[in-house]
């Protein structure tokens, strides 16, 4: 199997992240993970890798007594682990660059740790809309104070940086808010 990084092809993206989510299911099962989920409105994090050696990261949360959990594949980026992800209903990978990860911390000033900040971004944008341009193919994701910047080739989404909002010129966070429905 060759190694998968943040560019590699929709189709390699895709082999790989069917078979991450598949053994979620295996791995939700686990005596580990059943025991640290036992109490309600628990989330967990659990990095491992596939029998196919392919290195995964699984966020589970027992909001109720039924376990959810969402899978994510590390692929290698140009700063260290980029996670992508898939949208079923679209059918689109969505790549959160190591780039924009770093950038986030740097700029938000993240207190904690790499792993800590990847939870937080990869947990709490699950349910951010992308605006995406279809001109452009542009995306942003409003998050936290600021956008993920990126853009859609082959019908994956890259996020590749993040600007906090005071970086941004006025018109910006005008223009980034109104298409996420945040007012600033």
């Amino acid at each position: 199997m060759k190694k998968l990084t943040e560019k590699s092809s929709y189709e390699d993206l895709y082999k790989a992240w069917k078979e991450v989510n598949d053994y979620g299911y295996f791995a939700a099962n686990e005596r580990s993970t059943k025991k640290a989920l036992k109490k309600k409105g628990v989330t967990l994090a659990r990095w491992v890798n596939t029998p196919k050696k392919n290195r995964a990261l699984f966020i589970y949360a027992r909001p109720n007594k039924k376990v959810y959990f969402t899978s994510f594949l590390i692929v290698e980026g140009s700063e260290g682990d980029s996670f992508a992800s898939m949208d079923g209903d679209k059918q689109t990978i969505t790549i959160y660059h190591s780039h924009a990860i770093n950038r986030y911390i740097e700029r938000h000033g993240f207190d904690g740790t790499l792993e800590q900040c990847q939870c937080h971004i990869l947990n709490n944008t699950l349910l951010t809309t992308q605006s995406v341009d279809t001109i452009t193919k542009e995306v942003v994701v409003y998050f936290d104070e600021g956008v993920f910047l990126g853009c859609v080739k082959d019908n994956v989404t890259h996020l590749n940086t993040y600007v906090s909002n005071n970086r941004l010129y006025t018109n910006q966070r005008l223009m980034f808010s109104g298409s996420s429905g945040i007012q600033l």
